[in-house]
């Protein structure tokens, strides 16, 4: 037979119901992911990701959606400094799958990275109110997550934007509290100094921006510096160097300008970061055309222009506040001698360039400001020459007027409604996720409820089984131990009769300590290997008084075994022991012989009880002409209850195997009892 539990799966069971349950249980962490950390790579390499509709139909080919986001949020990191369209179409892609998966994390740096594009994208802060939406959703999308890092840099990107929207005191809150959190959070060290570098970057740059704060500007460019170059990101410096350059200039400090300016152009070039080559080349091209302007030498005008050209070069996008910069320079070239006149025609072109750029990337209010220089140059250039600029603009004056200002008008509308667009969207979504969230949670509540009261069903029923258990296994014992006792006494009380007292006072031995025993296992359900061994040494040696020499037994141990510290059922293997002689042996004409073996196998303990007597079939026959029959019927009944108790509480299995010759006659009886290989507690 063989008896097994089912109640050990319950708990597996209410973990796994609670694992459904619980409510942003797979929310994608992006363990070890940050901005940077595939570092740069070579422009070979980074063109090749400008093929961004093949690249994302490839993200099939990855294993799961963990991967895919992973990888479009490296790539729009890649190329966010080397094309801003390609980075700005992986973050879309990113924070498309994530909001359909609701995975708010996922969402919330998706939303950074699309923040961080399209500020990049407008270099000179025009239409930044839709960056701003995106990183205020990115910011209250972190604020439940935990993580601290992107919280961090989305208050510094939340300061940078509103620094390039020239709202200085709400730009040095967020930066002032991303400092603070940055100083307090349990990040490591390197993260939180390389994210501290950031902000204090950040912070020059507002600084800057008032005489009465350079210094500290200054003081704030060299915290960042120090940074910089202790973590060895040559590129950040790089762009600090701009930074100072910017100041510099400003200041009318051209030497150290150009000074910090060439040192950024010297990085970018040998480390081919176009990016900050162009960035560069522009502030060189500006500070030439500021030291133009202070000094009228036409070298200074040239040397502007051909800087301005270089970005060119190298700049794909975003091309308008460079054609701004060449045309404020040929405007300013024709007011100072040698006048030539040629440039104001130049000057017009460039305007009216940089008006169709910024038209194309949606920037408002560079499109006004080329209108306003337009009509401005084209009005004294009719005073002067009594020419229209049709041959400048391709049409006429006024329609050329009328359609930009339309399409200013469209632009900054579709801008405005678009941003009051999102956010509304965006806040409905939250709520319904919020909703939803408390309706997880409500479900999540009851069904911990339900599944605690199950338990606790089961683990009372379980208790309550088990003391039925220990009190029933008690009662069997309690009536196979006056059959112990009746029959040993008998035959002690035979030797005391033939006058052998040494030999009754060593089976008395014998009987004291089965008796002890016995009265031990009704207490505890389980013994050592090495005191059920002694049990049954004690048994056998009372048994073999009572058939003198018709009982002959052995005991083997398997070797290698510690019988110390084997746990086992107590007096599991007595009965069919007892069983063995009084069926197997008792009825044989001749002396039988009882051989007992314990080893170990696998996981199991296993116990086998081999008699040499008459066989099973025989016994049956036998006790069933017997008057006494209904006796041993009613002591096998009991022994067998007994052990299926012992068997459900352990899950052993009993096999008994006929034994026969070659001829097919029964030679005896084989029980194995299997149990489960246990060490008692507190003893390895």
């Amino acid at each position: 037979m063989q008896q097994t539990t089912t109640y050990k799966h319950f708990p597996l069971a209410a973990v796994f119901l609670a694992f459904l349950l619980l409510p942003g249980c797979q929310d994608y962490q992006h363990p070890g992911f940050e901005p940077g950390v595939a570092g740069s790579r070579p422009v070979e390499q980074l063109d090749h990701f400008l093929r961004t509709d093949s690249i994302i139909a490839g993200l099939e080919q990855l294993p799961g959606t963990r991967e895919q986001l992973d990888s479009l949020l490296l790539w729009a990191d890649l190329m966010k400094n080397y094309n801003q369209n390609a980075a700005l179409e992986y973050a879309n892609e990113a924070n498309r799958m994530s909001t359909e998966r609701g995975w708010r994390l996922s969402q919330a740096i998706s939303l950074y990275y699309r923040a961080m594009i399209k500020e990049k994208k407008q270099r000179l802060g025009e239409r930044i109110e839709d960056a701003i939406v995106d990183a205020k959703m990115s910011e209250q999308l972190l604020k439940q997550s935990g993580r601290k890092d992107w919280q961090i840099r989305t208050g510094n990107l939340l300061g940078g934007l509103y620094y390039k929207k020239s709202q200085y005191d709400s730009a040095l809150v967020y930066l002032y509290h991303a400092l603070e959190m940055a100083e307090k959070s349990n990040l490591q060290k390197v993260q939180s100094i390389e994210l501290k570098g950031e902000i204090f970057h950040d912070l020059g740059n507002i600084y800057s921006e008032r005489d009465s704060t350079i210094q500290k500007a200054l003081n704030n460019y060299q915290k960042s510096l120090d940074i910089y170059e202790k973590t060895g990101n040559k590129a950040a410096a790089s762009r600090l160097n701009i930074a100072l350059g910017r100041l510099y200039t400003r200041q009318g400090e051209y030497e150290k300008a150009q000074e910090e300016l060439r040192k950024s152009e010297a990085y970018a070039y040998s480390s081919k970061d176009y990016s900050i080559l162009v960035d560069a080349y522009r502030r060189l091209g500006y500070l030439k055309y500021r030291q133009y302007r202070s000094s009228g030498e036409e070298p200074q005008f040239l040397e502007a222009m051909a800087l301005f050209r270089k970005c060119l070069k190298y700049q794909e996008e975003n091309q308008y506040d460079i054609y701004v910069l060449m045309g404020w320079s040929c405007q300013e070239r024709t007011s100072k001698p040698p006048k030539n006149l040629a440039y104001l025609d130049s000057a017009i072109v460039f305007y009216r360039m940089a008006m169709e750029d910024a038209q194309k990337e949606g920037v408002a209010d560079v499109m006004a400001k080329m209108a306003n220089n337009i009509t401005s140059l084209c009005n004294w250039r009719f005073s002067k020459f009594e020419k229209d600029c049709s041959d400048l603009l391709g049409q006429s004056y006024t329609n050329f007027l009328n359609e930009n200002y339309k399409a200013i008008t469209d632009t900054i509308t579709i801008s405005l409604q678009g941003a009051n667009q999102r956010i509304r969207e965006f806040e409905r979504k939250e709520q319904a996720a919020a909703t939803n969230l408390r309706l997880r949670k409500n479900w999540f509540i009851s069904g911990v409820g339900l599944v605690i009261a199950g338990l606790t069903f089961l683990l009372i029923l379980l208790w309550q089984k088990q003391k039925r258990l220990q009190a029933r296994m008690e009662a069997l014992r309690a009536q196979i131990n006056p059959h112990f006792i009746s029959n040993s006494l008998n035959a002690i009380e035979n030797l005391v009769n033939q006058d052998q007292r040494e030999a009754a006072a060593k089976y008395l031995i014998h009987f004291s300590r089965l008796s002890r025993q016995i009265l031990n296992s009704s207490r505890a359900p389980s013994t050592s290997l090495t005191e059920e061994i002694k049990m049954l040494e004690h048994f056998l040696a009372l048994e073999q008084l009572r058939f003198r020499d018709k009982l002959h037994y052995e005991i083997e141990l398997s070797p290698g075994l510690n019988p110390d510290l084997i746990e086992m059922p107590a007096m599991i293997l007595q009965p069919y022991v007892e069983n063995a002689i009084w069926h197997g042996i008792k009825p044989k004409s001749g002396p039988g012989f009882l051989k007992i073996r314990i080893e170990r196998n696998g996981r199991n303990l296993v116990c086998f009880i081999e008699d040499d007597g008459i066989g099973r079939e025989k016994a049956r026959e036998m006790q069933a002409a017997s008057v006494l029959r209904k006796h041993k019927s009613q002591g096998m009944a009991i022994t067998e209850e007994r052990l299926k108790v012992i068997g459900k509480a352990t899950g052993s299995r009993v096999e008994i195997i006929d034994l026969h010759d070659t001829q097919g006659h029964a030679t005896g009886t084989r029980v194995a009892v299997r149990l489960p290989f246990k060490l008692m507690k507190n003893k390895e």
